[in-house]
């Protein structure tokens, strides 16, 4: 009787230990959505900063913010900071703070480039700003395209802003 009392018990405890388990999973993968798009919001707000912050430096300075190179693009994702003009020239001009993607790696970074006029077939000097991708599907990706290139298709499910000097 002792024994199959012991028996019980260790089933009890097994049976419990698994329904724990099974919360933690599910809490989990709940808590893990919800990250997803708690990370979506701080990329949407960025972006609304990031804007009215570069068109705010367009009114002072009647121009869009400059690159280091013309070749590659300002990435909040360069982690020697050799390429974020962009993001320094507004933090210098008090104009936004620190900005990162809340990954911040290859996948998930912001962007900017400035492109002169004539490239792409624009007509004039203008410039990009991306989300490379969000978590969860948006449905709005922005606009940026030139007579040879969508700047949209680069950033699938992300976000692209287009300014013109």
């Amino acid at each position: 009787m002792n024994q199959e009392k012991n028996i019980n018990s260790l089933i009890s405890i097994i049976f419990i230990i698994v329904i724990i388990i099974c919360g933690i999973i599910v809490l989990g993968v709940y808590m893990n959505d919800r990250w997803k798009n708690m990370r979506d919001i701080r990329r949407q707000a960025d972006i609304k900063n990031t804007i009215k912050a570069v068109d705010i430096y367009y009114l002072d300075h009647s121009k869009l913010p400059d690159n280091v190179t013309n070749n590659e693009w300002d990435s909040s994702y360069d982690l020697a900071n050799n390429n974020q003009t962009l993001f320094k020239v507004l933090r210098d001009n008090n104009l936004l703070s620190q900005i990162f993607d809340p990954k911040n790696n290859e996948e998930y970074q912001y962007r900017y480039h400035k492109f002169k006029r004539g490239e792409y077939g624009c007509s004039r000097t203008f410039a990009i700003f991306q989300v490379t991708k969000f978590e969860t599907e948006v449905e709005d990706h922005g606009q940026g395209e030139c007579l040879s290139r969508n700047f949209v298709l680069d950033a699938p499910n992300g976000y692209t802003y287009m300014w013109f000097e």
